[in-house]
């Protein structure tokens, strides 16, 4: 079978195995192409379907592209200072501006979650024994923006109440509920199987048979996060934000029997 394509599985006469299962006369089973990805042999899936001897495997793809109308946006507060308590009460009071100005902006305070606080000594290695000068606290915070058109200004004002110590880390787009553009990615795989199938059999001289067997995996990959460095203070433009599109794909592997 062709690199990358199809494959069609021989039968095996009943008298000799039983699907996929080799006698000791007969040479183990060879693996046979996927469309759609590398080389697989069908023989665990076939072997759920004892009277089933042969058959085409097919994978198929279906994608949608959907407009994102949701953010999420890393940022938070970092500081250096002399000792732990002022490092961690300046990050502590820039943090606390930030939260304000995402509760302004009408960010629910479940949609906004810590996922990283860390203290850690800062160490002079100029010297052969490293020595500690200062300390340093982080605090950032993942921020569900459930309206595309804040984000903008969001990052823009938390930026402002930061000051010296924000981070805006990176930020992602993404859909809400990708159910809708799943199920019209799902159409188009299972349709590109058929497709795929038809030919394969035509090709092969036999007539396409039903579906015995059919698995699916799926999920939307929203465009790679945008990653931003520290930014210290608030520009008289706006940040521009440009969300782009999300792709949804749906993969299926079905088996059609051979009549």
């Amino acid at each position: 079978v062709p690199e990358g394509g199809a494959g069609i599985v021989p039968a095996v006469p009943a008298d000799r195995a039983s699907i996929g299962v080799a006698t000791p006369s007969i040479a183990p089973a060879p693996s046979f192409a996927v469309s759609g990805g590398g080389f697989t042999s069908p023989t665990p899936i076939l072997n759920q379907y004892q009277n089933q001897s042969s058959g085409i495997v097919v994978t198929g793809q279906g994608q949608v592209q959907a407009t994102p109308d949701i953010a999420t946006l890393n940022l938070g507060v970092s500081s250096q200072q002399s000792t732990v308590a002022a490092a961690q009460t300046a990050a502590a009071n820039a943090m606390n501006a930030v939260m304000q100005v995402l509760k302004n902006k009408g960010i629910a305070d479940a949609d906004i979650t810590t996922v990283n606080f860390n203290i850690n000594p800062v160490y002079d290695y100029r010297t052969n024994t490293p020595v500690i000068t200062g300390y340093q606290v982080s605090n950032m915070v993942t921020v569900k923006i459930r309206k595309i058109a804040d984000v903008s200004s969001i990052i823009d004002a938390s930026v402002t109440a930061g000051g010296n110590l924000i981070n805006v880390n990176s930020i992602s787009f993404g859909v809400n509920d990708p159910t809708p553009y799943i199920k019209q990615a799902r159409a188009k795989a299972m349709a590109n199987a058929l497709d795929t199938a038809g030919q394969l059999a035509t090709l092969g001289g036999v007539i396409l048979g039903k579906p015995v067997y059919i698995t699916e995996s799926s999920g939307y990959y929203p465009p790679s996060p945008l990653y931003y460095g520290a930014m210290a203070e608030a520009k008289d433009m706006a940040t521009p934000i440009s969300p782009g599109q999300t792709q949804i794909n749906v993969s299926v592997t079905v088996i059609y029997a051979i009549q």
